[in-house]
């Protein structure tokens, strides 16, 4: 029922309704006052007056009912008149409101919509929010317009500007379906202020209207809203839905190799390749979520029916709530309650290579091939996030030059241990086992042509480099190639450290001149070594002076890339001592994650950059052991190989595309030249490519023309060289998670005052904001015609005929004999 206050909201001046209902009062009265009996009088005609009267009282008694209504009517109507009463709807339809409102619908079609409600027997969130979109749709009127926004990523307009067309609308919400992406609250109501900033449409009359489930993956609580969407409550009536009840799920959050790029060609000598891989599971709300988890892995080629190999199914067992233990089963991993980290290798067997072509054969031609790791867990309450992709490249072996200059060639009877010698000795193990192709080339004969087809240079005599040998290791490392640069060991400048800053776009400052650490003194130390000396004297001249260099600092972690020298890192740092080297600048000081060796006095030895896609390695000492004793250390084989196996497995191009999520517009870099568009061969219901998007020329490369907000693996078409990408579920997204109503309320305050709608009677909720006009003007017209009317009747129902002039002072003569008068 509604209050006095509600009531008196609804009047300019309630104060006029208040007199003009009391005034309604004043004709009775009268009207009783008229029926009080008197003394009656006999006289001689009186007896034909009664027999009048008894014949025509039911009329009379209906007249003055009649007239008695009419005054009323003009009392109560002139009173309300005057108090300025408000209408809402109906005001539209008696033409005094003719301009109808402006509604923004937005519906969270994110990923968390497509969560079932209870049980995976009921329907998706997403059906809630679209049964009241069109339920609010079918209440609106004609003359209201709709506009339609989308929150999953990216937010845009669907319907924009507002449209009458409501069946159009309505078809357009029928066919709505959730997205895989996460929503983007924010971004939509950006979208639907800016549609009301252009309407300029009164507060009053316009609403936005945020249907969505408000789960934890639907708006970031712990972002605030931004400032430009403050105080929205001034451009119109904010509507939003009550957060829907938490649900239970387990998902894939993370699914990473290791390394990108495996290499068959060692297959003979150490056994089957391995793909190592990293996965992390996520659960949310655990008393849905299941205690056992299971996680299947598998390596496809083009048929996602037809997987290549299927490995082991792991096992992960959740911990009890609470607990903070780890409660894996059969894992290395290490969980809190609701989340866990496995880390495994894949295995793969002799007929999985030959059925790709890479088998343990080490002759032939070089062979490569792109597979898809697909890893899936069993069906929760919200699907999509139980499978996750991942794309690995197998290829027989790397292709290497090492550019050096004249010495590279041996000659007989030559025994001086060169840097070109110690680079072969380093690279032998490799060789043996058919994990690379090396190649020698002079380093002042480098260009495009010879640098085409490989994957890394080691240049041992950067001093020796032309301007096409500068520009064709740029653009091998733009390409996602590796370019190390080893410090020549002679005493002239180094002038080459400006050509490595410009040529290369690094930002290291070289020293021109070597800086000598601790020149030792002892007759037979490296530094007296004469040229030539066998390599059977170096043991002892190295032994005697070992002591006298700069060792490296033990208390760095190892790089990351370095990972699985992690257990030996120290004992293998420890041998090296260094005697001279380079001084270089790198910027971000001692915490710089690029410089990844130094020396015990806080020195840069080996850096690292990143060029476009690849990197680039200086090593700011020779290798020689006048300057440092690393070439003969146990470090510098596994520092080669470990750095050419994992830095061009993790270019920066495959971390980016290993790492896209749904709604992302992803940056390809000009190596996808000959690709139009991207075809999806993988991840919906039916494996089917379902999706195609062209791909669209920029500055940088190339871009996808419309988000890729379809989970799955697409692949370029035409075909180059079997590029393919992934993409993959926002794990934050996932998070079914129910938000309380006051974190809801505190997050949305910045937006001004909002509304819970009737989920049931969304209609109702506009109703109760409807515009209303002033219909005071309306109704005085309406009192005149019904003071005309009472003229009228009051002379009619009089039945006298006295002849008195029919004028104003007569009428209200009349009027005041009629109601105040004797009779």
């Amino acid at each position: 029922m509604p209050s006095l206050a509600q009531t008196a909201g609804l009047f300019t001046h309630a104060g006029f309704a208040i007199a003009g209902a009391a005034a309604v009062s004043i004709p009775i009265i009268i009207h009783l006052l008229t029926r009080i009996k008197r003394r009656p009088v006999q006289w001689g005609a009186m007896k034909f007056l009664l027999e009048a009267y008894r014949k025509h009282r039911k009329r009379l008694q209906l007249e003055q009912w009649l007239l008695l209504l009419v005054r009323c009517l003009v009392l109560f109507l002139l009173g309300m008149a005057l108090a300025g009463p408000l209408m809402g709807g109906c005001a539209q339809k008696l033409g005094v409101d003719s301009s109808g409102r402006i509604i923004c619908l937005i519906i969270d079609d994110g990923l968390t919509g497509q969560t079932y409600t209870t049980d995976n027997t009921e329907l998706q969130r997403f059906e809630r929010q679209r049964d009241i979109a069109l339920r609010m749709i079918d209440g609106l009127s004609s003359a209201d317009q709709v506009a339609l926004f989308r929150t999953a990523r990216p937010a845009q307009a669907t319907v924009a500007p507002p449209t009458i067309d409501r069946g159009s609308v309505r078809r357009i919400v029928e066919n709505m379906k959730p997205r895989a992406a996460r929503s983007d609250l924010v971004g939509a109501i950006k979208e639907a202020k800016a549609v009301l900033v252009e309407k300029a449409s009164p507060a009053d009359r316009s609403f936005i209207v945020l249907l969505s489930d408000f789960a934890h993956g639907s708006i970031p609580l712990d972002q605030p809203m931004p400032a430009e969407s403050a105080q929205l409550d001034q451009l119109a009536r904010i509507l939003v839905t009550k957060p829907m009840a938490t649900a239970g799920n387990v998902q894939i959050a993370r699914f990473t190799p290791r390394r990108h790029l495996i290499l068959t060609g060692a297959y003979a000598s150490e056994g089957p390749p391995r793909i190592p891989v990293e996965i992390e599971l996520r659960r949310f709300n655990d008393d849905q979520a299941a205690r056992v988890t299971k996680v299947q892995f598998a390596l496809i080629m083009d048929d996602p029916a037809k997987p290549l190999a299927v490995f082991q199914t792991e096992e992960v067992r959740w911990p009890v709530p609470g607990t903070g233990g780890s409660g894996a089963s059969a894992t290395d991993g290490v969980a809190d309650d609701n989340k866990m980290l496995l880390q495994r290798d894949l295995i793969l067997a002799p007929e999985t290579l030959e059925a790709l072509n890479l088998g343990p054969s080490l002759g032939g031609r070089l062979s490569a091939a792109t597979v898809i790791l697909r890893a899936t867990i069993e069906p929760d309450a919200l699907m999509p996030d139980n499978q996750r992709y991942a794309t690995v490249e197998l290829r027989q072996r790397l292709r290497v030059a090492v550019a050096g200059d004249a010495s590279l060639v041996a000659t007989p009877g030559d025994n001086q241990m060169t840097p070109g010698k110690w680079m072969a000795i380093g690279l032998a193990p490799a060789l043996d086992l058919g994990a690379l192709e090396v190649t020698e080339l002079p380093a002042f004969d480098l260009d495009d042509r010879k640098l085409a087809t490989l994957d890394a240079v080691m240049v041992l005599r950067p001093d020796q480099l032309s301007d096409a040998g500068w520009k064709a290791l740029h653009d091998l490392a733009s390409r996602g190639g590796m370019v190390w640069i080893f410090t020549p060991p002679t005493d002239a400048p180094a002038t080459w450290g400006d050509a490595l800053r410009t040529r290369m776009g690094l930002n290291w400052n070289l020293a021109i001149d070597p800086v000598v650490v601790n020149k030792p003194d002892a007759p037979g130390s490296p530094g007296s070594v004469a040229p030539g000396v066998p390599p059977d004297a170096l043991d002892a001249s190295i032994a005697t002076a070992e002591s006298q260099g700069l060792s490296l600092a033990l208390d760095k972690p190892p790089p990351q890339l370095m990972y699985r020298l992690s257990a030996d890192w120290s004992d293998l740092l420890r041998p090296v001592q260094v005697y001279k080297r380079l001084p270089i600048t790198v910027p971000g000081g001692a915490g710089n994650d690029a410089v990844w060796l130094w020396t015990e006095d806080g020195q840069p030895l080996l850096v690292a950059g990143a060029v476009g896609d690849g990197a680039v390695f200086l090593l700011t000492t020779a290798l020689d052991v006048t300057w440092t004793t690393l070439p003969t250390r146990p470090l510098m084989i596994p520092l080669l190989h470990e750095t050419l196996a994992n830095v061009q497995a993790r270019s920066a191009e495959a971390a980016r595309l290993s790492g896209i999520l749904s709604g992302d517009q992803p940056q390809l870099t000009r190596t996808w030249e000959e690709v139009t568009q991207l075809e999806r061969m993988m991840g919906g219901d039916d494996g089917a490519m379902d999706v195609s998007v062209l791909l669209r020329r920029t500055d940088e490369g190339f871009t996808p023309a419309s988000p890729l907000d379809e989970p799955g693996v697409y692949r370029a078409s035409p075909a180059a060289q079997g590029r393919v990408l992934a993409v993959n579920i926002d794990p934050v997204a996932g998070d079914t998670t129910a938000i309380e109503e006051k974190q809801l309320e505190a997050w949305l305050a910045a937006l001004g005052a909002t509304t819970y709608m009737d989920e049931n009677n969304p209609a109702a909720a506009l109703a109760s904001f409807e515009s209303r006009a002033n219909i005071g003007q309306l109704l005085l017209w309406i009192t005149l015609a019904f003071l005309v009317t009472e003229l009228f009747l009051a002379r009619r129902f009089s039945h006298a005929h006295t002849g008195a002039p029919h004028t104003m002072i007569g009428v209200g003569a009349s009027l005041y004999n009629r109601f105040v008068g004797k009779r």
